[in-house]
């Protein structure tokens, strides 16, 4: 049987409010309609989470340039960092 144009706009209306992810660990696509039903969020998974976060505890991951920026290291008053 056909469905009925009110209940195709409700499926159509109910896809738009999903949003979707790309793990950035793993590459797996996860659907969710709000932050919070994906708790270990941008990841997949708690394990995605904490692969990524070994990675960097092991210095596979870096910031390769001088964070310390355009003021040459000094405090704002002009204290020198430690």
């Amino acid at each position: 049987m056909p469905k009925r144009p009110t209940e195709r706009k409700t499926e159509r209306s109910a896809r738009r409010r999903t949003r979707r992810i790309t793990c950035p660990r793993c590459g797996r696509v996860v659907r969710y309609a709000d932050v919070s039903d994906v708790p270990s969020f941008p990841f997949c998974s708690d394990r995605c989470r904490l692969v990524d976060l070994d990675k960097w505890f092991e210095g596979e991951y870096r910031i390769s340039e001088d964070i310390s920026g355009a003021d040459g290291g000094k405090r704002p008053g002009g204290a020198e960092k430690p």
